[in-house]
């Protein structure tokens, strides 16, 4: 294992089935959606105080805009791994067209 990478795994990491085709996928994604799931969990410390306002003061705006701003983050996770891997894969398949196969 490289120090301060996660090495392919079922456990830990986004693990979806293109990130488990090989090392150099699994690389690629977790380098790709990794600051935005650190993103999801800081907003996981927005809770808090979202739940200690309701407490006090019955206003539920602070919950909504928690609840809104982990919609947005998971949504922007998924956007930006799905863009990565589109661009990953028009790049693999033009270098894919542009190397000779059977060199004879």
């Amino acid at each position: 294992m490289t120090s301060g990478k996660l090495p392919p795994n079922e456990t830990a990491g986004t693990r979806t089935s293109f990130a488990l085709e090989s090392d150099e996928n699994w690389y690629f994604v977790q380098r790709l959606t990794g600051p935005p799931t650190k993103w999801l969990g800081y907003a996981q410390f927005l809770w808090v105080p979202a739940f200690v306002a309701l407490e006090f003061t019955d206003n539920v705006g602070f919950l909504y805009a928690t609840v809104a701003v982990q919609i947005f983050l998971f949504i922007l996770l998924w956007i930006i791994y799905f863009r990565g891997i589109r661009r990953r894969k028009e790049r693999l398949g033009a270098f894919a067209l542009n190397t000779p196969h059977d060199q004879g």
